[in-house]
């Protein structure tokens, strides 16, 4: 599984008890590949927050979906802010993509950037 991306313990863990595994396995198995630095919650945390921020993610939608994943908000929240994101570009690039330069439905603009994680001051101050 570590082999094609990242994955956090708790999820890897999951996806071992899904696949049949003893407690005890998963035990031996997850503090091997943790011992050995194979699997790390900060490296994977990093790949989620670029990978989410690429695919024009805003910082809701990334703190939920790490939550989702067993990874605890405070921690999400500091790696998050350790990254210099310009929100307003990611929002303004989404847009873009989205609905080009001649869409007038701000209506839709804003539901459509609330569901991509965005808040709704960080919407108002773009869209209008």
């Amino acid at each position: 599984m570590l082999s094609r991306r990242e994955h956090g313990l708790v999820e890897l863990k999951d996806k071992l008890r899904n696949k049949g595994f003893s407690k005890d396995e998963i035990d031996e198995s997850v503090g091997y590949v943790h011992k050995h630095d194979l699997q790390n919650d900060h490296r994977y945390i990093e790949m989620v927050i670029r990978s989410r921020i690429t695919k024009g993610y805003g910082p809701g939608y990334i703190v939920g979906y790490l939550m989702q994943k067993g990874i605890e908000k405070d921690v999400i929240t500091s790696l998050l802010n350790e990254y210099d994101v310009r929100w307003d570009k990611v929002l303004a690039e989404v847009v873009q993509k989205k609905f080009g330069c001649n869409y007038d439905d701000n209506a839709k603009k804003i539901r459509f950037l609330i569901g991509r994680g965005f808040s709704y001051e960080q919407v108002e101050k773009n869209i209008y």
